[in-house]
């Protein structure tokens, strides 16, 4: 992907656009710590030494390695963790402290400082910072006042770090008291290993391409009335060196008793595009459109090309 190139961007690059993000679990709130209680206690899945993945229980000690973001780290004593698709974290809890842990193969500190605001917010928790937070270019540390969306009040501490390769990891932790909130944080970062981000590789793989997607269909019914109807959708995504551009258009038809009416949309922008891996190795691809738009798409490999945002795109020339 993008090694150690450090974008500067506002602090929504990695925050979800259109689509909100469910956070893991209603952090504080007490049917979250029970839910995630059971499945701790449920989970037949223990690791001491492995990749993170969805479905592995994480217990005090182990060692968590995340290759494609370059980063690692160990689970504090006292605590257990496991993944939540979800949220995009490795979710954390002891006996009075909830936490978790978010990484990104390249991102910048004021970015993921935005997406973790963002994903707390749409977990229902709302913060305000006290005196003591400081943020540079290279880390953020502060502690927060937290309201849950119980009414009830906590204190968050949270802590930001650029790795050597561009890649950034997030330690956060809720507790009724900031010196169990701080020791948390403090056990991740304190930690913390650095490699080469395995998802370097992939914007070499993917820059200079263009591909397509094409979709429609018709249909036609009777009986008391008789209606036909057709549409024609496509989209071009170029992922070029200098930036990408994306284009789509649809349109379509419909008639019913002879009585028929059609519709056109079509949508252009250009700008920044990033490939950026979570611990998991998921791939997410980032747009920043010079018009001020933002998109957030998933991507996965298929054999006939990528599904990005849900769609399958194949590959249609380069650029």
């Amino acid at each position: 992907m993008m090694g150690s190139i450090a974008y500067s961007a506002p602090s929504g690059v990695l925050r979800p656009s259109s689509r909100p993000r469910r956070g893991w679990g209603r952090v504080g709130a007490a049917t979250g710590l029970v839910l995630f209680v059971a499945m701790l206690a449920a989970a037949p899945a223990l690791a001491q030494t492995r990749a993170v993945e969805a479905g592995v229980i994480y217990q005090a000690g182990s060692d968590v390695a995340s290759p494609l973001t370059g980063i690692a780290f160990t689970v504090p004593d006292g605590f257990a963790a496991q993944w939540d698709p979800e949220g995009g974290v490795l979710g954390f809890q002891s006996e009075s402290v909830i936490g978790g842990v978010w990484g990104w193969s390249e991102a910048t500190v004021e970015a993921a400082a935005g997406e973790g605001e963002s994903r707390l917010g749409v977990m229902g928790v709302q913060l305000s910072p006290r005196s003591d937070v400081t943020m540079g270019t290279e880390a953020l540390t502060g502690t927060f006042d937290a309201m849950l969306d119980d009414g009830r009040r906590a204190l968050l501490s949270a802590e930001i770090r650029l790795g050597p390769q561009g890649q950034v990891v997030a330690a956060a932790a809720l507790a009724e008291s900031a010196e169990a909130a701080d020791a948390f944080v403090d056990a991740i970062v304190a930690d913390l290993a650095w490699s080469p981000p395995g998802a370097a590789e992939w914007r070499p793989q993917l820059q200079g391409t263009v591909l397509r997607w094409n979709g429609g269909g018709s249909d036609m019914s009777s009986g008391v009335t008789t209606a036909t109807g057709a549409s024609d959708s496509q989209a071009t995504l170029a992922l070029c060196s200098a930036g990408y551009s994306y284009a789509e258009s649809s349109e379509s038809y419909v008639s019913i008793d002879g009585v028929s009416a059609s519709s056109s949309s079509s949508d252009e922008h250009t700008g920044e595009w990033y490939l950026v891996a979570d611990l998991t190795g998921a791939a997410t691809l980032y747009l920043l459109a010079s018009d001020g738009r933002f998109f957030e798409w998933g991507v996965e490999e298929a054999s006939e090309g990528l599904i990005v945002d849900g769609y399958l795109y194949r590959p249609s020339g380069g650029c």
